[in-house]
């Protein structure tokens, strides 16, 4: 039974708007413009759309008897275009953002025909400039990536032994060169030694760079972030974490945290830029290599990224794997 009365009211419009044919009867395939609703839903007080169609029912001799009406709920398609349409806005933006000083820092270079600029100036300018372009690099491999995940293209990884400890250091320096380090320390969990295993390189440097830079954007007051890497021995697989003193994150958003395009509203970080594809991208790497990723997180008490991968590859054969980018 059909009690709301936005949808009693668009169900009366299409059956006042029945189309009829030249002598009056209504056309033997009246079929009905296609009408939206927005609903209330009563539990968790969201807005839900619905769209309505309607087509008339008529018995063996061609007379009217009524209309059926079919309501599909819609809402998840309307919140991924709506989505869809700020991403394509907030990823321009975050294209933008690191050409900026790109550009300012070659101009000054190439006007500066008297030379200047002392060698160290030169040498600083020259390394923003690269941390700027790694960053838009960066940038370009996830869109690259969730474009392959959205068509169904399997991520594809280029294994090889490495140190993780190691790699994990290299993000957190490329990290500290680009973050303000009064307010946030960045470390490796202190006693942690060489942890090797065989992984796609450059997805699991990708995996990290997204948790440790999230961590500093979701802890705008400063503090630690700290990686934390164990090897689970006898288990044959890796465990690592990405924990921040940050805002945390509620409850009720958790489960759909890994989830394309989603960003969390919350006023500690309204301004906070990003473009909402990064844990999505990083949830895909990491089953990419069989792993699992979760979190924990209190809100005002910040938040914990695990994910733990196997650290050989279980059909393992001594072959290149397909990879996400070339090498």
């Amino acid at each position: 039974v059909i009690t709301h009365e936005g949808a009693l009211k668009a169900i009366s419009k299409m059956l006042t708007d029945r189309p009829e044919s030249e002598n009056g009867t209504d056309d033997a395939d009246g079929y009905q413009t296609p009408e939206e609703i927005s609903v209330a839903d009563p539990e968790t007080d969201e807005e839900r759309v619905f769209q309505l169609h309607a087509a008339q029912v008529r018995d063996e001799e061609r007379t009217y008897i009524g209309t059926a009406v079919i309501l599909n709920d819609i809402t998840e398609i309307r919140n991924l275009e709506r989505m869809k349409t700020e991403f394509v806005a907030i990823a321009a933006h975050e294209l933008r953002t690191p050409m900026t000083p790109i550009k300012g820092f070659i101009s000054m270079l190439a006007q500066d025909s008297d030379d200047s600029f002392t060698a160290e100036e030169r040498q600083e300018y020259y390394e923003i400039i690269e941390q700027n372009v790694d960053r838009l690099g960066r940038l370009i491999n996830d869109l690259l990536n969730v474009t392959r995940i959205e068509r169904g293209v399997a991520l594809q990884l280029f294994w090889e032994e490495v140190d993780l400890t190691q790699l994990a250091e290299s993000v957190l320096e490329v990290q500290r060169g680009m973050t303000n380090t009064d307010k946030h320390t960045l470390h490796i969990d202190p006693g942690t030694g060489p942890i090797r295993a065989t992984v796609g390189k450059d997805q699991i440097e990708q995996v990290l760079q997204n948790l440790v830079s999230n961590a500093i954007k979701y802890s705008p007051d400063g503090g630690e972030v700290r990686v934390i890497i164990r090897d689970e021995g006898e288990a044959n697989t890796i465990l690592i974490g990405v924990q921040d003193q940050g805002t945390g994150i509620p409850e009720s958003a958790k489960a759909r945290l890994f989830k394309p395009y989603l960003r969390i509203h919350n006023p500690k970080t309204a301004g906070i830029k990003g473009t909402g594809i990064g844990l999505f991208l990083v949830k895909n790497l990491i089953e990419a290599h069989q792993g699992t990723i979760w979190v924990e997180s209190e809100l005002g008490h910040g938040t914990v990224f695990w994910f733990r991968i196997p650290r050989t590859p279980p059909a393992m054969d001594g072959t290149t794997a397909d990879a996400c980018s070339p090498p």
